[in-house]
């Protein structure tokens, strides 16, 4: 039985006792308690994301240009280095190609940058 069960049933017998200050007491104990257990849902949720934020943070591989992509990664998928060091996002960039040309253009939707790449260098 938890702290919410028995604090419910603390209220039935003050209330049957007639004891207004008590159930009053009570009610917000399990306001309280009630808070408590939200307050902890989200705390586990946090913890969660900062320890698989902690295990990404192994596989990033930092490359000269501004993009890191994932160890392990076979389609070595680039992401955008900045908004990683910011939020811990990986946010993929988009590669924008000219037709016929060796060349083309990394964009990063959230910064809203752009910078050159190479197609034939490597990813």
């Amino acid at each position: 039985m938890g702290a919410y069960e028995i604090i419910k049933d603390a209220i039935l017998i003050a209330q049957k006792a007639d004891n207004a200050p008590l159930v009053q007491a009570l009610f917000d104990a399990q306001q309280q308690a009630l808070d408590l257990q939200e307050e902890n849902a989200k705390l586990k949720e946090q913890v969660k994301e900062l320890l698989d934020n902690k295990r990404l943070e192994k596989k990033i591989i930092r490359h000269e240009r501004t993009i890191v992509t994932l160890k392990g990664d076979k389609q070595a998928i680039r992401y955008c280095s900045a908004c990683w060091d910011r939020g811990r996002k990986l946010i993929q960039m988009r590669i924008m190609t000219v037709y016929g040309a060796d060349t083309s253009t990394l964009e990063y939707p959230v910064c809203s940058s752009t910078s050159p790449n190479k197609l034939s260098s490597n990813r």
